[in-house]
């Protein structure tokens, strides 16, 4: 008996170890992501709604915003274990997509964009904002 109860043991231990290395890894919640999430989206938002005017009014706006959502990615980048949101903030700035970076391509390449565009781009862009934020807010807290 003592010998199965040794032997129960390690057997036991092992389990344990293969049940953590298959759960999947969370990055733990950054309150400085989340603001500078926040920020960027009602940075884009306000600046969509500029997309009625000649792009050449805004072409600085738009340069900073470009900046400041590269600086916000790179950071996501260093973060462990945070695929999901690296995989949505790419969706959010593909220059050839429908989102964010290809809407403000687009208003590059025509100078005005009309209302009723912009005003369904804003919804998809908000949306995609959402769920970035979503998903940092179910990151685990370090609380």
């Amino acid at each position: 008996m003592a010998r199965l109860r040794y032997a129960v043991r390690p057997a036991a231990a092992l389990v344990v170890v293969l049940f953590l290395a298959g759960c999947p890894k969370v990055a733990s919640f950054d309150p400085i992501a989340f603001e500078q999430t926040k920020g960027l989206k009602a940075q884009a938002l306000a600046l969509m709604d500029r997309a009625g005017e000649p792009y050449a009014e805004h072409r600085v706006d738009v340069d900073t915003l470009r900046a400041r959502l590269a600086r916000a990615y790179a950071r996501e980048q260093g973060r462990p274990s945070n695929e999901r949101t690296l995989q949505q903030w790419g969706i959010l700035m593909a220059p050839q997509g429908h989102l964010l970076a290809g809407f403000l391509a687009l208003w590059e390449r025509r100078s005005v964009l009309d209302e009723a565009f912009i005003d369904e781009a804003r919804v998809q862009v908000a949306d995609a904002f959402d769920e970035i934020l979503g998903l940092e807010n179910g990151k685990l807290r370090g609380d």
